[in-house]
């Protein structure tokens, strides 16, 4: 059985020891390109802000559902509001006081995006920022990142501080929407209720003598003597009862929706405010030094054996075969398009 030659470590080692300065050339030119791309690629600075939303009660379902003013989730909500075109142009508008390249800049976040109409300056603007949230907890990150580190805080805060006036607003415009609710029943259970009280005070002045007759509640001599007069005194004072229970729990939700209105309480815990960060985002130095030098090493490595083998084979003759093979490919070429490397076809 015919066997292959015998493949030798040593010449492995003889391969790299002999192309071993075209290993290092090419290794060492790899890093220096590194090293020359990363002092001259812009630094970019990331900040982040936290924050955690903050459970709302709706007053207005307990009047309607019957509930006991329960939370309502928006934590959901607020990743849509951060993307929004009213929060994006109002921290796009907003005047920033920062320093750039050394210098001290005072402009919009607009300007130094360099955009020339709202909505470049708002892609631009996502391009630079990320939200996230946390599923477990609901924590939601603001991250920010620009050439700036004061410039990449303060623009981290600005959502937040957009995200707050918008619940603010929203709570006080939800408020004065229950408030109206609420006083538009109020108003319809009072009168209700007034009517419930004269239509029982008429029916009493109506039987009084029948109702004298029962003693002081008169219902045992009614409902013996006159059923139907009883069943309708009891519907009568039912009703009252009921609506004086509606109008009471009307009047303490009212007063608790007024409360709401005027808090002044944020409804959004800021966990942590961004602050301006020392070092610039990305891999470190080192890192990207490793990198190049393996990268380099094993792209140097490989020519340097692809050269080995191009050397052998032409040693051997087999590159003489193969240009060969390619003469007259060429020649068959330029026969086709009547070229001069050969006589035309019959």
């Amino acid at each position: 059985m015919h066997e292959g030659p015998e493949v030798d470590l040593f010449d492995y080692v003889e391969v790299v020891v002999r192309r071993r300065w075209l290993i290092v050339f090419g290794t060492a030119i790899c890093v220096l390109s590194t090293l020359l791309y990363s002092t001259k690629m812009k630094k970019k600075y990331r900040a982040e802000a936290s924050i955690l939303p903050s459970e709302e009660r709706d007053y207005l379902a307990r009047l309607i559902l019957g509930t006991e003013g329960r939370p309502v989730g928006t934590s959901s909500v607020y990743m849509d509001i951060l993307s929004s075109i009213p929060v994006m142009k109002a921290v796009l508008e907003r005047e920033y006081e920062y320093h750039l390249d050394g210098e001290e800049v005072k402009g919009t976040l607009k300007e130094y995006l360099r955009a020339s109409t709202v909505h470049q300056g708002i892609r631009a603007l996502k391009g630079i920022s990320k939200f996230s949230q946390a599923r477990k907890t609901g924590i939601i990150t603001i991250s920010v990142t620009t050439r700036s580190p004061d410039l990449s805080a303060a623009v981290a805060n600005e959502f937040v501080r957009q995200l707050q006036i918008y619940n603010t607003q929203r709570r006080r415009t939800k408020a004065k929407e229950q408030l109206k609710f609420i006083e538009k029943r109020l108003e319809e259970v009072k009168e209700e209720l007034a009517k419930a009280e004269r239509r029982l005070a008429d029916f009493k002045r109506k039987n009084r003598n029948l109702i004298a007759l029962g003693g002081s509640s008169g219902k045992g001599s009614i409902s013996f003597s006159l059923p139907d007069l009883a069943m309708e005194l009891s519907r009568l004072e039912r009703e009252v009862s009921l609506k004086s229970e509606l109008f009471g729990t009307l009047t303490k939700q009212y007063e608790l929706v007024r409360i709401e209105a005027k808090k002044e309480t944020p409804v959004i815990d800021v966990l942590n405010w961004a602050e301006p960060p020392d070092r610039p985002t990305g891999r470190g130095m080192k890192f990207l030094l490793l990198l190049s030098f393996i990268t380099g090493g094993f792209v140097s490595v490989g020519m340097a054996f692809f050269l080995e083998y191009v050397e052998k084979a032409h040693r051997s003759g087999r590159t003489e075969v193969l240009i060969e093979e390619l003469r007259k490919d060429k020649e068959r070429i330029m026969r086709m398009f009547g070229g001069k490397g050969g006589s035309s076809p019959p």
